[in-house]
């Protein structure tokens, strides 16, 4: 079993945390900093709305506040407020509002949401707020776009959003082709399943990590597509699935550890082997929320949870303090 050490840092007060570099932020709560070594650097900032939630570009210049379950966003650089975003009313009190950050291979960063319909996804430039996938051919087909994501190499967006009647699904693009083709964005790729795809994580810049609903919504079964309580390993380049392994258990929102490992968070964090299923440890003492789609208007308010998959360690925080575990 992968080996692992838990910190425990004693702090009230944590509305939402993001890694940078080797701190965390709480943005929500105005941008403070709290280090690993257990030191504070409290902020006086107050941003004065109903946000619960942020998401940070890849240089940490860059900075969303966002409200889950509501229209409204807060673009910051280096805390300072450049402009909002909106998306659109229609739904939005039921699943997570779809934003993220793009770093392109030359270190430009672009904002990736929906500023003008639910299922209209646009790529933008960050402070100026310029569209740069804006077209008059732009036709998008009804996908409800929510969990943006970005490969770490600027390559690829996935959206894990949905459709009506409920169905969790998701879509990837090719960044660079709907950079010079707009209408690329209107109808995703989408990957091969008989039944809801509930979760998605990049392993890395072409693997996309995939987990399914605990029920199947689809009758016909193929052994080279995902069924119920299944993980698999998608390749973005040949759209194919390198491994596809049952598991027994719901996974939640989830972080890769390696090519044979993830965290799942439903509930509490667990770690399993992709290889076998086997769940081979649990921290049933950290409560991480029931999130097991984008839709998530019916459960509680999610705790603070910051992932950082590249250094294989999250944090996550409660009402006396925030615990971090970091996997060697």
């Amino acid at each position: 079993m992968l080996n692992f050490q838990e910190q425990r840092i004693a702090i009230t007060g944590i509305e939402s945390l993001c890694w940078q570099n080797d701190y965390l932020i709480d943005w929500v709560s105005g941008g403070k900093i709290i280090e690993l070594n257990g030191s504070i650097k409290e902020s006086y900032k107050a941003y004065r709305y109903r946000f619960d939630a942020a998401t940070m570009s890849p240089s940490g210049e860059f900075t969303v506040l966002y409200e889950r379950l509501g229209t409204k966003g807060l673009i910051l650089q280096q805390g300072k407020i450049i402009r909002e975003i909106n998306r659109s009313f229609y739904y939005a009190h039921a699943y997570e509002y779809p934003v993220t950050f793009i770093q392109l291979a030359d270190g430009t960063e672009l904002l990736a949401h929906c500023p003008q319909d639910y299922c209209r996804l646009d790529i933008e430039e960050i402070s100026s707020g310029k569209c740069l996938t804006d077209h008059s051919t732009r036709d998008p087909s009804d996908f409800f776009h929510s969990r943006l994501m970005s490969s770490r190499d600027g390559q690829w967006l996935v959206s894990a959003g949905w459709v009506w009647q409920p169905f969790d699904n998701v879509e990837y693009f090719n960044v660079s082709n709907v950079l010079n083709d707009a209408s690329l964005l209107d109808e995703g790729l989408m990957p091969a399943t008989a039944t809801d795809l509930v979760n998605a994580a990049f392993l890395n810049h072409e693997i996309l990590i995939l987990t399914t609903a605990d029920d199947q919504s689809q009758e016909e079964i193929n052994p080279a597509i995902l069924e119920a309580k299944q993980v698999g390993y998608l390749n973005l380049n040949s759209s194919q699935y390198e491994k596809i392994t049952s598991i027994d258990s719901t996974i939640g929102s989830f972080m890769p550890v390696g090519m044979d490992y993830i965290v799942g968070f439903y509930e509490h964090p667990k770690l399993i082997n992709t290889n076998t299923g086997e769940i081979l440890y649990e921290w049933r003492n950290l409560l991480t929320g029931k999130q097991n789609s984008s839709i998530i208007w019916h459960i509680e308010k999610l705790p603070p949870l910051a992932i950082d998959t590249m250094n294989q360690r999250f944090a996550v925080a409660d009402a006396q303090g925030i615990t971090i575990v970091s996997f060697n």
